[in-house]
């Protein structure tokens, strides 16, 4: 058997915690305590074998948010197989995605549940509400035709609802920690989305990671939204709860997107010891949950609300922490983190806020050599905290090909047992060796990301891919989108994206507005008056405005701007423009 299930062996007998599905009223949907879970997977893993799934065969994943998931993800591998997470096809692209991965890996068995099975075969997907949402989730207006569902029947699909819960025996399955357990696929925010291979040694050394660094026991409740086919909610959720036996409790991220006051609700009445999500979801909190619907609750029972898997901003931790501050939310509990699939997840965290923000001088944010700054109008950047025990990080110049000093922007380069051996049938991943102190060959992940080291925290700056260079100085896209967000109330916030055109050597910003059937008179004041506040705010001039209509803008099913794919869409002339400002 492998690893991670000996060690789910090893206390699940006669444990009567387990796994909880909350519903959008708050109620116990469904629960599987941890010994019938165990009876359920090893049900699963048999009914497997006797279709002939074979051990090291990828077999895909697509369930509602829910406890079979993770009885499937189990049994898949119980045999040796490996699971491939995935969302189901709500769309012409979703359905590209899941063929693509089909072939990548040569699937030839896909696992799901009763709720997706009819949603495939019934062509109720055309027309369901959860198809609609996602869509607009994601920003998507490809509908998924009737024509597509020829593609579906080759996916060999196995309903393990029809597959009932008996005591059976197994055909023992050899394994070691250095199998592969997991092919995580990344969002793709940058690229197409990549298979990120995982061995078992890679999730349990990230997993004991996180136990240790977010002080996580037998006795804590995790609380999870984020979808069971994203890293954060797979690996932080699902795979913890595993491995240290504690209560986990899910809800479906479609009921925390119609109604966000249900996770922090979820948080009191269910005394959660551990949760959290991407710094749009604490966006999303501030926005959207009132007083009046979280008027009783007490947050003092929260030890750890992580902020990860997007760019943490500082404002969006203080006005939390200023927010829910007044129901006992214990200042510390939010943590930022900084991780990537690459890494199995975890790769810093930031747990005693010290500090929780170092502030930058403007101008030398634009040069790779960063000075501190009490001026008003210093630069903020959030502190992510130390690397987790047993990986390091280096800040590495490709120009000079050396190591940079504190305070000097470079590339992040990351080195543990957590890191990834390269994508599934992809040499695109890249690595760095590089000999340590006492001259041994140590290899580095190089993971595209820019950002500085100070007194041993780490600080992201952005994506290398992304940075714009506008005559020899260094500008982020995220300062020019929020500067562009914050000076009108007329653009939507998290809903913009801004680039350089190597063409033309212009800066250009794509932006989201409320209203697309406003005057042309008043895009056009719009537009002068995010040019002007960019202008003075960071000595750039952006030639070209394109405002788009509302859910239009190219995002990541985890809510990531896709900002090269906007670049392609402008360079090919495929946004949906309602004004173009110049």
């Amino acid at each position: 058997m492998n690893p991670l299930f000996n060690q789910f062996v090893s206390y699940s007998k006669n444990n009567v915690q387990g796994f909880h599905l909350i519903d959008k009223n708050l109620e116990v949907k469904e629960f599987l305590s941890f010994e019938n879970l165990l009876k359920r997977s090893l049900s699963i893993a048999h009914s497997l074998q006797n279709k002939d799934v074979k051990q090291n065969e990828y077999v895909i994943l697509m369930y509602a948010p829910g406890i079979e998931f993770i009885a499937a993800l189990l049994a898949i591998q119980i045999i040796g197989a490996i699971p491939v997470p995935t969302y189901p096809p709500f769309s012409k692209s979703g359905l590209l995605r899941l063929l693509s991965i089909k072939n990548t890996l040569n699937v030839k068995h896909t696992l799901v549940d009763h709720q997706v099975n009819n949603l495939l075969f019934s062509q109720s997907i055309l027309n369901n509400p959860m198809t609609r949402l996602f869509m607009k989730l994601i920003k998507k207006d490809i509908p998924f035709t009737s024509e597509d569902f020829d593609h579906i029947t080759h996916l060999n699909v196995i309903n393990t609802d029809n597959i009932s819960t008996t005591e059976i025996n197994l055909r023992d399955v050899t394994m070691s920690v250095q199998e592969v357990g997991l092919i995580q696929f990344t969002s793709g925010s940058i690229s197409d989305p990549k298979g990120v291979i995982l061995t078992f040694h890679n999730l349990i050394s990230n997993i004991q990671a996180i136990q240790v660094r977010m002080q996580i026991n037998k006795n804590s409740r995790i609380f999870a939204w984020v979808p069971q086919y994203h890293d954060m909610g797979l690996v932080a959720g699902i795979l913890t709860s595993i491995y240290t036996g504690c209560n986990l409790y899910i809800m479906s991220p479609f009921d925390f997107i119609r109604q966000p006051s249900l996770w922090i609700k979820s948080l009191n009445k269910f005394k959660i010891t551990h949760t959290g999500g991407p710094n749009f979801s604490y966006e999303l909190c501030l926005k959207k949950v009132t007083a009046e619907e979280i008027k009783d609750i007490d947050l003092s029972c929260v030890e750890v609300l992580i902020n990860g898997a997007e760019p943490v901003k500082n404002s969006t931790m203080r006005n939390f922490i200023d927010k829910f501050s007044h129901y006992g939310l214990k200042a510390t509990a939010l943590v930022p983190a900084y991780g990537l699939a690459e890494a199995s997840l975890l790769v810093t965290s930031n747990n005693e806020h010290n500090p929780l923000s170092l502030f930058i001088d403007k101008t030398s944010l634009t040069t790779n050599f960063l000075k501190i700054s009490n001026a008003e109008d210093a630069v903020s950047l959030v502190n992510n905290g130390k690397p987790i025990d047993d990986h390091e990080i280096i800040i590495f110049d490709e120009e000079k090909q050396d190591l940079c000093a504190d305070l000097e922007i470079g590339e992040i380069l990351i080195s543990g047992n957590s890191i990834t051996s390269g994508y599934i049938n992809s040499s695109e991943l890249a690595f760095l060796t590089k000999k340590d102190n006492q001259q041994n060959e140590k290899v580095y992940l190089r993971t595209g990301d820019l950002g500085f080291l100070y007194q041993g925290n780490l600080y992201i700056t952005g994506r290398k891919k992304d940075l714009i260079i506008y005559h020899g100085k260094n500008y982020y896209p995220q300062d020019v989108e929020h500067i562009a967000e914050t000076c009108s109330s007329y653009i939507r916030k998290g809903c913009s994206a801004a680039f350089f055109d190597e063409s033309t050597e212009d800066i250009i910003l794509v932006a989201e507005i409320y209203h697309p059937n406003s005057e042309q008179s008043l895009n056009e004041q719009v537009c002068e008056n995010i040019k002007a506040n960019i202008s003075a705010s960071l000595d750039i001039v952006v030639k070209k405005i394109i405002l788009i209509p509302p859910a239009s803008i190219a995002k990541t099913t985890s809510g990531k701007i896709q900002r090269s794919k906007i670049k392609k869409q402008y360079k090919s002339q495929e946004l949906r423009s309602v004004y173009t400002y110049e």
